[in-house]
């Protein structure tokens, strides 16, 4: 399924195409079995896509979060984070081409505009014994 994906994003032909997917952290904390088992799956989507990407023209990032973001009208009333909050996550990808093939990191709220990232390198699984 991923290389059918990253197949369409490189059929786009976009000079420079960012491609963000957001995973949570429901994948390792397994509280509620359902979103754990989709996250995943995710995860495993994100790395593959990262990977593909790597050497072409689509930009691929994982964003992965540990807070409750919400419809902005919705959050007033509860007090979880404004979906329009988390969008500078998104605004600040955009500008930041050097961030390609990583998972950001949004653990907290200043984590939204004062981006922590890690590539998703392959070489560590390849490290040979000494």
């Amino acid at each position: 399924m991923c290389g059918a994906t990253i197949a369409y994003l490189l059929e786009q032909n976009h000079s420079t195409s960012t491609w963000t997917l957001c995973t949570g952290v429901m994948g390792d904390f397994g509280m509620r079995a359902a979103p754990a088992f989709t996250q995943g799956a995710l995860y495993s989507l994100a790395n593959v896509a990262c990977r593909d990407s790597e050497e072409t023209n689509v930009r691929f990032n994982e964003i992965y979060i540990a807070l409750r973001v919400e419809v902005d009208e919705s959050a007033q009333r509860t007090g979880f984070f404004k979906a329009s909050a988390f969008d500078n996550t998104f605004q600040e990808i955009l500008t930041r081409p050097e961030i390609q093939s990583s998972r950001i990191s949004v653990m907290e709220k200043r984590d939204m505009t004062e981006l922590k990232f890690q590539e998703k390198k392959l070489e560590l699984v390849f490290r040979k014994d000494d």
